[in-house]
């Protein structure tokens, strides 16, 4: 997010996909000088940004006091730690600091706090308030991932598609992508459209392809309803 939000590294962001370096690392012959890049999906930057989604009794402290919230969190309760992290983080009520936001996330991440955990790996894949790793981005949003968060589930199947932090792999990719798209995960029903279009992984399907693109569209997902909209002109 941090990169295609920026102009100059969206550019070197295109040019390293491009060129596949994130492609199929098995590879070794490049491809010939009159065969086109491949085509790499294109995410919704509001869709794949960071999400506050909190558990349900995270509501407790949305609207409490500054003090109150404090008082919770350093008393060790996650829910108040990952509201006062939001507060740092976007500057409600605090004055915005992205360091303070990633220790109070952290600690909440450590008492097996899902939702900490995947905006803990986000950080550390973005480089917020952290130094930017992404083994340890991988490393959490696996965490959040094994214990059911469906955005966790899809970010893990977007490292592997990737080989983002971890050696790419397409078939794990496809397992928690399917596991995300069963939640209704949005961007997980969109990567996979776009891996049974391109068949990366799978046999190219575009039925199946057009059929995710639908579910994912659905759900108000601009990338999905871009992809079928081409697909849909281009039918004869």
């Amino acid at each position: 997010y941090r990169v295609l939000s920026n102009p100059e590294l969206r550019d070197e962001y295109d040019r390293l996909w491009g060129r596949n370096q994130y492609g199929n690392k098995t590879k070794t012959t490049p491809p010939p000088e009159n065969r086109q890049p491949a085509k790499v999906p294109k995410f919704d930057l509001g869709a794949i940004g960071l999400q506050f989604s909190g558990g349900q009794s995270a509501g407790n402290f949305t609207e409490a006091h500054e003090a109150t919230v404090k008082k919770a969190a350093k008393d060790g309760n996650p829910d108040a730690q990952i509201e006062l992290g939001r507060r740092y983080f976007i500057g409600h009520g605090l004055n915005q600091n992205h360091t303070e936001a990633f220790e109070w996330f952290r600690k909440a991440a450590e008492q097996n706090n899902t939702n900490a955990q995947t905006i803990l790996g986000f950080m550390y894949a973005n480089g917020i308030g952290v130094e930017a790793n992404e083994i340890k981005a991988f490393i959490w949003f696996r965490r959040a991932a094994e214990q059911g968060d469906h955005d966790a589930q899809f970010r893990l199947g977007l490292c592997f598609y990737a080989g983002f932090g971890v050696a790419q792999d397409y078939q794990a990719a496809l397992a928690w992508l399917n596991r995300a798209s069963a939640q209704a995960n949005s961007n997980a029903q969109y990567l996979l459209g776009f891996m049974y279009a391109q068949g990366e992984g799978v046999a190219q399907n575009v039925n199946l392809a057009l059929g995710w693109y639908r579910k994912s569209a659905a759900s108000g997902n601009a990338s999905a309803q871009e992809e079928l909209n081409a697909w849909v002109a281009a039918m004869p």
